[in-house]
């Protein structure tokens, strides 16, 4: 669907163009702050259920590792997977 050049379409865009522009700064750019310190802060207490999913996301990365490490043995015809 194609925009109509009506006046009041031509007005909204010479009034957008008009604005002056925000000042931005790049953050490689800008000051760097002050970080702040972990000392002191402890280990974070889990709940049952995230320590059971992040179990489950470490037991799946470690398979897909080893499934990478089989396909690449494979390839290199150091195995033969069938």
């Amino acid at each position: 669907m194609a925009i109509k050049n009506t006046s009041a379409t031509l007005d909204l865009l010479a009034e957008a163009a008009s604005r002056p522009l925000p000042y931005v700064i790049h953050p490689l750019d800008d000051a760097p702050e002050q970080k702040l310190s972990g000392e002191g802060l402890g280990t974070m207490r889990l709940s049952l259920a995230a320590r059971l999913a992040l179990g489950a996301l470490r037991a799946y990365i470690l398979l897909m590792i080893v499934l990478v490490g089989l396909k690449a043995m494979s390839l290199a015809g150091w195995i033969n997977l069938g």
